[in-house]
Order: C-alpha cells, then structure tokens, then sequence
C-alpha cells in the first residue's frame, strides 16, 4: 500500500480536451484492428452497445462512444451483407 502518495490532475480545458483527442484516437486505432482480427465479434460488441444506450438521454445523439461506434461500422466493407446491421439512423 502506499502512503504519502498524491496524484495531482490538471483541470484545464485544454488538458481535458487533449486527453478526449488522444484517448479517441487511440480507441478508433484499437477497433480497427481488432475489427481486422475479429470482424465478426467486433460487429457483435458495436451492435450490443448501440442497443443498449438510451436513446431518451438528451446526449443520445451527442454520445462520443456512439459516435466512434457508428463509424467504425461505417468503415465496414459495404459489400458485407452483416456491415448493415450497424447502418443505423444518425439523425
């Protein structure tokens, strides 16, 4: 256990908004290529999750994870049959 540790975190704007970019840009890299791996569980996981939000939330439409998940399955083959399981209405 550590004792006498302090983690102090920046409160900026700017940090948090730097922080927000990398960590998207980092998991739009992570889910393509684990959609390269595993097409077919990647699908299962976007659509599992697109499911389940909350569509009655005012920030249904605005949700960052729903965003990257609605264009990772956009990035899908349009020639794969399933890809349209996550062609749903963005509007």
């Amino acid at each position: 256990m550590l004792t006498g540790t302090e983690i102090e975190l920046c409160d900026s704007s700017d940090e948090r908004q730097r922080l927000l970019d990398s960590y998207n840009l980092n998991a739009r890299k992570w889910l393509l290529v684990a959609l390269q791996k595993s097409p077919d569980d990647i699908r299962m996981v976007l659509q599992a999750y697109l499911a389940e939000m909350d569509e009655s939330s005012q920030f249904y439409i605005h949700a960052p994870g729903r965003q990257l998940a609605l264009e990772i399955g956009r990035s899908m083959p349009a020639s794969d049959s399933r890809s349209g399981l996550l062609r749903i209405n963005t509007s």
